[in-house]
C-alpha cells in the first residue's frame, strides 16, 4: 500500500505546473483538470482503502475530537480501563508520513490550480474551468459523492465512516502558520478549500441539516476574537486576491463563536469610533484656541461639525412613538455616528421624567423596538426603511 501513496504522491507533483510559462506561452505540460481530479479520487480512495476493515462511531468520534482540538496522542483524561486499541491504530495511521505528505500534496494541488482559475476568471473574459474541463472542485465532488455512493453500496449492513474531513484538518494543521489569514496558493488554504467543498456537499444534499464534521475548534482557542475580527476589519477580500481570511470559511466555528465574533466586531467599530471622536474633539480644541478668528469661524459654523465630536449616538424617543421618533432621527445620521455606543432617551418630549441611559434604557428601548415591529400598523415604516436603505445603498455605490 504504501508504494501506491508513494506513486500518486509523485503524479500529483509533476501535476503542480502553471498554464503559461514565464514567457506567457502555454506550458506543454499543463494537465487539465479532470486528470488532476482522476489523480486525487485515486488518493483519497486509497485512504479508504487504509482504514481497518472495522470500525463503530465512538472510536470515530474520539479520533475527531482529538485531530479538532490539535492532539496528536490520546488525551490523558480517557477512560484508562476502556479499550482504545481501535483509537490507537486510527492514530497510527493519521500520523504515518507517507500518508500525510500525499494530502498535503492534494491539499496543494487544489490550492495551485484554484488560484489559477481565480486568477485567470479575473483578468480575462474566459475562465480557466473552459479551458480545463471544469472547474477542479466541481469535477472533484462529482468524484467524491460517486466515491461515497460506492461505499454505501458495498457495505450496506455496517457503518461507514467519512475521513476526508480529518484528513484535511490533519494537513491544515500541520502546514498552518498561525495567522488569521492564509495564503492562496498554500497547502493551508487547500486544505481550508477541499473543507470548503465538504460542506458545500453536505449543505447541497442535506438542506435541512446541519453539520459539525468541519469544525475547527483548536483555531478558535489559538487566535482570541479580538485578534480575529481585528484582522477581519483589515482583511480586503477584492484587493486581497492572494489570500483568504479565516472567517470566509464560516464552517470551522459553532454558531456561539459565530456569535462572539459578531458580538466582538460591533464592539470594535464601535470602540474606533469612540476614539475618533476624542481625536476629532482635541483637534478642534486646537484650533479654537489658536485664536479669535479660528474661535469666531468656529462658532459659526459648530453645529455642522458637531458630529466629529458626539461621543455617542443619542436617541430622543417617546415611549408611544417609538418607531416614528427612531426613524426620525436615523435614517438621515452619518455611517461614523451610527458605529458609536447608543444612549436612549425616553419620555423627554413627552414632557415626562427623563430615562437616564445606565442600560437599563437601553433595555427597555429595545423591548419597546420589538413590540412596536410586530404590531399591525408597523408595515408602513419597514417598508419605508426599505426603500430609504435601498436609495442609500444606490447612493453610496
Amino acid at each position: 500500500m504504501s508504494h501506491k501513496v508513494a506513486a500518486i504522491t509523485r503524479l500529483l507533483v509533476a501535476q503542480c505546473e502553471p498554464p503559461f510559462l514565464s514567457s506567457g506561452s502555454s506550458n506543454p505540460h499543463f494537465v487539465s483538470n479532470n486528470k488532476i481530479a482522476d489523480t486525487i479520487t485515486t488518493g483519497l480512495q486509497l485512504f479508504y482503502d487504509l482504514l481497518p476493515e472495522k470500525s463503530d462511531p465512538a472510536t470515530w468520534q474520539s479520533l475527531a475530537q482529538h485531530i479538532n482540538n490539535g492532539r496528536t496522542l490520546p488525551s490523558s483524561t480517557l477512560d484508562s480501563k476502556a479499550n482504545h486499541a481501535g483509537l490507537i491504530q486510527l492514530l497510527d495511521i493519521f500520523a504515518l508520513e507517507p500518508n500525510i505528505h500525499l494530502c498535503a500534496q492534494i491539499c496543494k494541488v487544489i490550492a495551485l490550480r484554484t488560484q489559477v482559475e481565480d486568477v485567470t476568471a479575473k483578468f480575462r473574459q474566459t475562465s480557466l474551468a473552459d479551458a480545463s474541463q471544469g472547474n477542479i472542485l466541481s469535477l472533484l465532488s462529482d468524484r467524491i459523492t460517486h466515491i461515497a455512493r460506492s461505499q454505501t453500496a458495498s457495505k450496506q449492513d455496517s457503518w461507514i465512516p467519512w475521513p476526508y474531513p480529518l484528513w484535511f484538518k490533519k494537513a491544515f494543521l500541520k502546514h498552518w502558520d498561525g495567522k488569521p489569514v492564509v495564503k492562496r496558493g498554500t497547502i493551508a488554504c487547500g486544505a481550508l478549500e477541499l473543507l470548503e467543498m465538504q460542506q458545500k456537499l453536505w449543505d447541497r444534499s442535506h438542506p435541512e441539516k446541519t453539520s459539525d464534521a468541519n469544525l475547527l475548534p483548536y483555531i478558535y482557542k489559538r487566535i482570541d476574537a479580538t485578534e480575529l475580527m481585528r484582522s477581519w476589519m483589515e482583511h480586503d477580500p477584492p484587493a486581497t486576491t492572494g489570500s483568504r481570511h479565516f472567517l470566509s470559511f464560516p464552517f470551522l466555528y459553532s454558531d456561539g463563536q459565530m456569535l462572539m465574533n459578531f458580538r466582538m466586531l460591533n464592539h470594535l467599530r464601535m470602540r474606533d469610533a469612540y476614539k475618533s471622536s476624542h481625536v476629532n474633539e482635541e483637534l478642534f480644541d486646537r484650533y479654537i484656541a489658536s485664536s479669535d478668528t479660528a474661535s469666531l469661524e468656529w462658532d459659526n459654523h459648530a453645529p455642522e461639525t458637531q458630529h466629529l465630536r458626539d461621543f455617542y449616538l443619542l436617541l430622543t424617543v417617546r415611549r408611544d412613538h417609538i418607531l416614528e421618533d427612531a426613524f426620525d432621527q436615523l435614517w438621515q445620521r452619518r455611517k461614523c455616528e451610527l458605529l458609536r455606543p447608543l444612549r436612549v432617551r425616553l419620555g423627554e418630549m413627552e414632557g415626562t421624567e427623563v430615562g437616564q441611559d445606565l442600560g437599563g434604557v437601553q433595555i427597555e428601548f429595545f423591548n419597546l423596538v420589538c413590540k412596536a415591529l410586530f404590531a399591525e400598523d408597523a408595515g408602513k415604516y419597514l417598508l419605508i426603511l426599505v426603500i430609504c436603505w435601498n436609495t442609500r445603498d444606490a447612493d453610496n455605490n
